[in-house]
């Protein structure tokens, strides 16, 4: 789900050196926008689940530490911090790393350990680079810590990184041993050069992708659009071509759904032909069920949706509104009947017939968006308070989903910085 081994066509680049980048000033003895605070609203169209909002608040933190005693850990050195996935032959990947990084700077104040254990995610990433880029991670580590199957990176790992050092500047500063901005907008500006299509309209599937790979190259991940950080790496590097990103990509996946997925409004997880032509890739293209609605673009109604309960933007919705349709009425509005799988007429994949939340959280961030849903909504949240699947990737995508949900979500761009400064 995180990345692919292939030789890298591009050259690798050096830690350069980059003018001096001031972030929020001093460095926080304490989180400045801890959770449960909830510093910025949310859009007033949209639901939040019926319970208390101390109930909701004390559900996430049970989950959180659930999360954190499973797969918080030190690295092999002991001097460093990852996510432990223990998936195949990967101790973790930078998807994990990107998932721990914003998990941390929003459960800070609840966990007055979360600037420690997030310094030390920090130095796990920069001790890992990628061969393209010192600025961006190599995206699996085996048992030993040690990169394997190529030193490339994967974007949605990249982004959620570059995501978190904005959170933590707004948290705590950037006026300590780290300059969490600056480190973000060196993070920032690789994935433009690295991530992005020489055409401005899509995420790449990682810095391992050239045009040279005339397969790969035209092909995109929808998961890894995430609308919500385009923005905040648009106010934080002051480069409108993120905007233009993301309006590009806002119009594909719109025509995509459209046209492949108009009853469900399901994307697959992989689209060839992006800029041109977007349609399902092919099965076997990269992964597994890539043509399908599987274990890659379930995460889209959690990336979509954290720009909507911020922004209120009408496209977000307008994607939103289809899949929750859909996700209600396929279910008659009973959560356990959502399914780790579907082609995108809504037909269940065969063997994938069971329940994972890492399917189920994320429709719950679009039932969020039905003026009518609020007993389907209400339905997916007392399941996700209740049960989780003990794995890794779903538990993760669970309290992200929850942390949205529950009202806890913010934006670094649109968010003050501890003193008020920067």
């Amino acid at each position: 789900m995180s990345g692919a081994a292939c030789d890298l066509g591009k050259s690798s680049v050096e830690h350069a050196a980059v003018e001096e980048i001031e972030g929020c000033q001093g460095e926080a003895a304490s989180a400045a926008h801890p959770f449960g605070s909830r510093p910025q609203p949310y859009v007033s169209t949209l639901n939040l689940p019926s319970p208390a909002q101390s109930d909701k608040d004390s559900a996430v933190v049970s989950l959180y530490r659930r999360w954190k005693s499973a797969y918080l850990e030190p690295s092999c050195s002991g001097s460093e911090s990852l996510i432990r996935t223990g998936h195949d032959d990967n101790l973790t990947v930078s998807e994990a790393h990107g998932y721990g990084m914003i998990i941390l700077a929003m459960m800070a104040g609840e966990d007055e350990g979360a600037k420690t254990l997030f310094d030390g995610m920090y130095r796990f990433f920069v001790a890992h680079p990628s061969e393209a880029s010192s600025h961006l991670m190599a995206w699996a580590q085996d048992f030993q810590c040690i990169d394997h199957e190529g030193r490339s990176s994967a974007t949605d790992g990249d982004m959620d990184i570059a995501f978190g050092l904005l959170l933590a500047d707004k948290q705590w500063g950037s006026g300590g041993t780290i300059n969490y901005r600056q480190e973000a907008i060196q993070v920032i500006r690789a994935i433009h050069k690295f991530d992005v299509d020489d055409s401005n309209h899509y995420m790449l599937l990682g810095d391992w992708v050239t045009p040279d790979e005339t397969v790969y190259y035209p092909a995109t991940r929808p998961s890894d659009f995430m609308p919500g950080h385009l923005g905040a790496f648009n106010e934080a590097d002051d480069n409108d071509s993120w905007l233009e990103l993301r309006d590009a990509t806002y119009s594909m996946l719109l025509a995509f759904q459209e046209k492949y997925g108009g009853e469900t409004g399901l994307v697959s997880d992989f689209i060839v032909d992006a800029a041109t032509d977007p349609r399902p890739a092919d099965q076997g293209f990269l992964e597994y069920n890539d043509a399908h609605y599987a274990y890659n673009a379930c995460r889209v109604p959690l990336r979509v949706g954290t720009h909507m309960v911020t922004s209120g933007d009408a496209r977000a919705q307008e994607m939103l509104t289809r899949l929750n349709r859909w996700a209600e009425e396929s279910t008659g509005g009973d959560p356990y009947q959502l399914r780790a799988g579907y082609s995108l007429d809504g037909t269940v994949l065969s063997g994938f017939e069971h329940t994972s939340f890492a399917f189920t959280a994320p429709l719950g961030v679009a039932a969020m968006v039905g003026s009518s849903s609020q007993e389907w909504l209400d339905s997916l949240w007392e399941q996700m308070t209740t049960e989780s699947d003990g794995v890794y990737y779903s538990d993760s995508l669970q309290l992200l989903s929850m942390l949205v949900m529950s009202g806890n979500w913010w934006n670094p761009a649109q968010v003050s910085c501890p003193d008020s400064s920067g």
